[in-house]
């Protein structure tokens, strides 16, 4: 079961922003692994995706200009898509916070789509809230004193 962290539009939950809330796996992101900065510039992670071309083009000529073999290239581009696909999905949420997107909650779902109705089908906009009330901690009562 995958556990999804729901970002919304500046922090409003309001029933026509639904379509703009995103929901983002908090997992290994693969498909940075195999695809490096084209999956950050996919995702709109523009700074992310230029900075890293720019190194992996430093990092080429580099290689190129100490006469190193070809195979330190592959190696230094691999530890940079391992790296992409370990903290992706961290850059993703730090760019959706700098876009003014507010991390309202935590859901799980087998699939993304049952994580979404399970959000969805709980949040009613206007809704009261449950309060909790001041003598509970947690789920248990504060201690009487007991000695």
């Amino acid at each position: 079961m995958a556990i999804y962290t729901i970002h919304v539009p500046n922090g409003e939950m309001l029933p026509e922003a639904a379509d703009q809330v995103r929901f983002v796996p908090e997992q290994f992101a693969w498909r940075a692994l195999v695809f490096g900065p084209l999956w950050l510039l996919w995702n709109r992670l523009w700074v992310e995706g230029s900075a890293a071309l720019a190194l992996i083009v430093a990092w080429y000529g580099i290689v190129r200009w100490q006469s190193w073999p070809e195979s330190a290239f592959g190696l230094g581009v691999l530890l940079l898509n391992v790296l992409l696909g370990l903290e992706g999905r961290t850059l993703l949420r730090a760019a959706l916070t700098r876009r003014n997107y507010t991390l309202t909650g935590v859901v799980m779902g087998d699939t993304l789509t049952a994580a979404e109705l399970h959000f969805f089908s709980r949040w009613t906009p206007g809704a009261p809230q449950p309060q909790q009330s001041p003598d509970v901690i947690g789920l248990f009562p504060q201690a009487e004193g007991r000695r």
